[in-house]
């Protein structure tokens, strides 16, 4: 059985009392514990483009496409279910996972470390994702998420210490 850290950003650490945000963090952990061993960090876009996602309440979960280095440094977010989504086919049943998106997203990061599933949530962004994370209009990444890659990327160089 594979071994997991979860760790809560500074932002995050300020919510973590709060009942909703302990509910997330209880079902993330429940969905990365319990995916598939060679689809961690996120199930891949053939899979998630095949079949529901694990929680209800969890959309796409993809990689940050822009800076392109923030792929290789698994910057991540996962679409969260809001009341404006419309998560279920005609017939009531839940899409598949990748047409499941919102407005609204954990960001987070992932790496190994000595055999470990190390899982960085650096920020729950409630309305307005798109439009926070849109590339700027010459190209270049927006700031946001230069910002979070870069927390990602010294959490990562830090870890363990600064999980304890």
């Amino acid at each position: 059985m594979s071994s997991f850290d979860f760790c809560l950003s500074d932002t995050l650490n300020k919510v973590s009392d709060d009942p909703d945000f302990i509910d997330l963090f209880n079902k993330f952990q429940y969905y990365k514990e319990n995916s598939e061993p060679h689809e961690i960090a996120t199930p891949s876009r053939k899979v998630q483009e095949e079949t529901e996602g694990l929680i209800a309440e969890f959309g796409r979960d993809r990689f940050f496409k822009n800076p392109q280095h923030a792929r290789q440094d698994d910057l991540t977010h996962l679409h969260l279910f809001t009341d404006d989504c419309e998560w279920l086919d005609e017939d009531g049943s839940p899409k598949v996972q990748w047409e499941c998106t919102s407005n609204s997203y954990l960001v987070y990061s992932y790496f190994e470390s000595n055999g470990i599933h190390v899982f960085y949530l650096i920020a729950l962004i409630e309305k307005g994702a798109h439009r926070l994370t849109k590339d700027l209009p010459d190209g270049d990444p927006n700031p946001i998420v230069l910002e979070w890659l870069a927390e990602a990327i010294r959490f990562r160089k830090a870890y363990p210490e600064y999980s304890k």
